[in-house]
């Protein structure tokens, strides 16, 4: 289009039509980060633990539908046992002791009821410099049981105090940066309750902690996705 001095000018619809192609343009870029920070996020909430509730394994059970595993133990899916024997409990066990997840859980007393207590132990894949956070649920019965988490050169000692005439749990998380492509996650028993004779563990999962560009990025990415599409004008 010549304009009234004689200058060659981009009609309005050709201006249209190139803006609409620019911003098909970001839109198809966004697209792809869009997409990309969904599949992470999808990798976010995948289980980054195997058997957090202890639910498999070779599960044999005594009279009381319990088994007393030996240090290094590996007939729980995933983990391996130490320091000291511990109990698998299951679900019909007559020490009115309830699972807060599944059916099973532990006691880190095991059948000997005295120090030194049992823990467990997994080795995980994580990415170094990426923050995890740890979760499990520690069981009380009358009296104060303490756990004693390690993640890598993460330790953090967590103490429940709730009281109650049966088997209670409380929910504890540790935060730790990875340093390596593998990390030990620990837990050992430190203090039981109900005389010692009680120091319930159960529910442990481990989440990566996304950071905070990646949140932002999926924000923008839906915020653009959702714009209004330019009218092309004829």
């Amino acid at each position: 289009m010549v304009n009234e001095n004689g200058v060659l000018t981009k009609s309005p619809e050709r201006k249209g039509i190139v803006l609409s192609a620019a911003l098909r343009r970001v839109r198809i870029l966004l697209l792809a980060v869009f997409l990309t920070a969904i599949s992470t996020n999808l990798a976010l909430a995948s289980p980054l633990l195997q058997n957090g509730s202890f639910e498999t394994g070779t599960f044999v059970a005594n009279t009381q539908d319990s088994e007393s595993l030996a240090p290094g133990s590996t007939a729980m899916t995933g983990w391996t046992t130490y320091n000291a024997e511990l109990a698998w409990i299951g679900p019909s066990n007559p020490f009115g002791i309830t699972a807060p997840n599944g059916s099973y859980s532990l006691d880190l007393t095991g059948y000997h009821d005295a120090v030194p207590y049992a823990g467990v132990t997994q080795t995980v894949v994580t990415a170094p410099g990426s923050t995890y956070a740890l979760s499990f649920e520690i069981g009380i019965i009358n009296g104060t049981s303490a756990i004693q988490a390690t993640a890598g050169s993460a330790t953090q000692l967590f103490t429940s105090t709730i009281s109650g005439p049966t088997n209670l749990w409380q929910t504890f998380t540790m935060t730790f940066a990875a340093t390596s492509n593998s990390t030990a996650v620990s837990l050992l028993g430190v203090t039981a309750s109900n005389a010692g004779t009680y120091l319930g563990l159960d529910n442990v999962s481990l989440t990566l902690v996304p950071e905070p560009s990646l949140t932002l990025l999926v924000a923008c990415g839906t915020g653009m996705l959702l714009l209004p599409r330019p009218r092309r004008t004829c």
